[in-house]
């Protein structure tokens, strides 16, 4: 749908935002995921969780393996 087609740009133009201005970017916990050909990490920029900060701006959500939740209505 539109607004899911625009949250996605919003979520990416958020990223490029924190990523390009960012002097300090650090991935922790670091291990494979369930399939092996991925690897999960925590990230911190300058400090600060992205993970927070993506969820914070209600550009993302949890997620905790069971069935995705659509963003359209």
């Amino acid at each position: 749908c539109p607004e899911e087609k625009s949250l996605a740009l919003q979520g990416r133009a958020f990223a490029n935002d924190m990523f390009k201005n960012a002097d300090n970017i650090e991935f922790r916990n670091l291990k494979w995921d369930k399939y092996g050909g991925r690897i999960l990490a925590d990230v911190y920029i300058d400090g600060i969780s992205y993970k927070h900060e993506i969820i914070e701006a209600g550009l993302a959500r949890e997620y905790y393996g069971d069935k995705k939740i659509g963003w359209c209505n």
